[in-house]
Formats: structure tokens, C-alpha cells, sequence
């Protein structure tokens, strides 16, 4: 993820370098300020200009953008997993988890974000609330045993960050899903009807 996320990373590896051509630049620009004429008046205060404006565009529009983005994209997690399972009070039972949508980054197109529900289960999987990776038809294998119910299925929305939450519920001799509704409450336009693309 770091070579999708912060792509110029030799730049990384770079900077002693350019610092010392900065100095080197900041030396001459000093030495020229000894020479009379209107060049000589000029270096130093463009100087200190051009270094104002790196140091505000710096704090006041990169460093917030990157922030932004390492705090939406921190590896295999999504932060709204946690968010929606308290918002729908899902405190046990197994959860499914599957994505929906594409990312346009290398590093993301087979994430599922598995990880998110995954690292919530206990190192027995005999905690109240157990996350497996949605298998379609076959999470019926799952689900054999009722006393580990409710059974719900979590799809995340890649791109959009929002997910849908449905709960299977036994009709018959059949499962049925049951949409519970979806976080953030916002319309989402890729969250379709459960099941849709199962």
C-alpha cells in the first residue's frame, strides 16, 4: 500500500540530498546578496517568499490530504465495520462478510477487507460474534447449527465507504435475507436489493 498510496517514495530516500542542494542554493542566494544592484535586493526577500509558500502549502494543504488518506486507507482494514455493527446493536451471532464496487489502485482489486471482521474474532472462533468470509450458497454450511445465530451478511461498498447489512432469516426450508438497512444512512446508489449480486 505504500507504493499505491505515496507513489514518489525515492523521493523519500532522496530528501538529504535535495536538502543539501537547498542549502547550496540558500548559500548563493546569500552571497548574491552582497553584490549591489537590483538582483542583490531582490534574492533574499524571494528567498524567504518562496520558502513562506512551501512551508503553508505544506501544513495547510498537503499534510491534511495525506493525513485524509492514510486514515481512510489503513491497509486491509475499513473503518465501517465497527460504526455499523454498534449502530445495529450486533453484539453475536456469525457474520458474512463480502465487498461490492472496484478500486482503481492495483493494491486494491482483490481487498475484500476480510481483515476488518477478522481480526474481531477470537482465537477459537467461540467468541459471541464470529466473522467468516461470505461464501454465497455455501454459508448455509455455517448456519446448520442454529444456537450460533442470528446470522447476518455485512457488504462493504468499496469506493463509497458505506456498507449494507442484511439478516438471514429461516423461511420454509429455506434462507431468506432481510435488509436491516445500511451505514452511513445516506442513499447509497450501488446498494441494491439483498442478495443482487450473489
Amino acid at each position: 500500500y505504500y507504493e499505491e498510496y505515496w507513489p514518489a517514495r525515492y523521493t523519500t530516500a532522496g530528501i538529504p540530498l535535495l536538502l543539501i542542494l537547498a542549502a547550496r542554493g540558500w548559500e548563493l542566494l546569500h552571497s548574491a546578496a552582497d553584490v549591489t544592484g537590483q538582483a542583490a535586493r531582490l534574492a533574499r526577500p524571494a528567498a524567504r517568499a518562496a520558502l513562506a509558500v512551501g512551508l503553508t502549502y505544506a501544513a495547510m494543504v498537503a499534510w491534511p490530504w495525506e493525513w485524509k488518506r492514510l486514515g481512510c486507507h489503513p491497509g486491509d482494514l475499513e473503518h465501517v465495520l465497527p460504526k455499523a455493527l454498534k449502530a445495529f446493536k450486533i453484539d453475536c451471532g456469525i457474520v458474512f462478510m463480502r465487498h461490492t464496487g472496484r478500486m482503481l489502485t492495483r493494491g486494491e482489486a482483490l481487498n475484500d477487507y476480510f481483515a476488518a471482521g477478522f481480526i474481531r474474532n477470537a482465537l477459537h472462533m467461540d467468541g459471541p460474534l464470529v466473522f467468516a468470509r461470505s461464501q454465497s450458497a455455501n454459508n448455509v454450511l455455517l448456519m446448520h447449527d442454529l444456537s450460533r445465530g442470528p446470522f447476518y451478511l455485512y457488504t462493504f461498498h468499496r469506493g463509497t465507504h458505506q456498507a449494507t447489512l442484511d439478516q438471514y432469516v429461516r423461511e420454509a426450508d429455506s434462507w431468506q435475507l432481510k435488509r436491516l438497512g445500511q451505514y452511513p444512512a445516506e442513499v447509497c446508489g450501488s446498494c441494491g436489493p439483498p442478495g443482487w449480486d450473489e
